[in-house]
């Protein structure tokens, strides 16, 4: 069985694991929610580069560099400009609850959510 097939069997039969199961899975790091934690790791990533780079306007071809202590080990390689662009073109891709995220953080206009919800 491949990594992946029995990381999607333990989170679809979650329910099936007893406590000491569920405990060690979460010493280990599993993650159970997938989805989500892109996600948060793709914001943290954009809240990284404003910071660095004091604006919210990433170019397109920007990637996270590797081998910078500024940026998160788990965002290296991350295409940034890429990700920003389909989030500003695409937004019906994410939930309400994760454009109200970035609109809170100052990352994305509230008309963008209105379009949406």
């Amino acid at each position: 069985m491949k990594l992946h097939d029995a990381v999607r069997n333990i989170r679809s039969r979650s329910h099936r694991l007893n406590f000491e199961q569920l405990n060690e899975l979460e010493s280990l790091g599993f993650l159970w929610d997938k989805v989500g934690q892109t996600f948060a790791c793709r914001a943290d990533a954009w809240k990284v580069y404003r910071t660095v780079y004091k604006s919210k306007d990433v170019p397109a071809e920007f990637v996270v560099p590797t081998n910078h202590k500024v940026w998160p080990i788990r965002m290296w390689g991350l295409p940034l400009g890429r990700v920003v662009h389909s989030i500003r073109s695409k937004p019906s891709r994410l939930t309400l609850q994760q454009l109200a995220y970035l609109h809170n953080l100052g990352l994305l206009p509230k008309d963008l959510i209105n379009v949406i919800g």
